[in-house]
């Protein structure tokens, strides 16, 4: 989704989507940047993770997954930093309890 939106030059906005301008400039170096997001969205969940793995944005990714579901709370459809949207999800949830920072 995230991905959809930068990649959109005519800036169509689906209701209740928060808009970001523009990536994170570490994104640039994420190893998913080189697949792209069709090609991400292509891979399953399994392959998502273990191409994260070795991902040199790996701790930036999971905490960006993490912040955007606490800022939009809706569940993520993508991996981020290696953790599956319900991963980011009990992350989220425990930030919010204060168990994690």
């Amino acid at each position: 989704m995230i991905r959809a939106l930068w990649n959109n030059p005519a800036r169509i906005v689906i209701e209740d989507t928060p808009v970001i301008a523009a990536p994170p400039e570490w994104m640039t170096d994420a190893l998913c940047a080189q697949i792209g997001g069709y090609g991400w969205d292509t891979l399953s969940t399994e392959q998502q993770v273990e191409a994260c793995q070795p991902c040199p944005v790996k701790a930036e990714c999971g905490r960006f997954g993490v912040e955007h579901l606490m800022v939009t709370e809706k569940a993520g459809t993508t991996v981020y930093g290696g953790m599956t949207p319900a991963e980011i999800a009990e992350r989220a949830r425990a930030q919010r309890r204060g168990e994690v920072e």
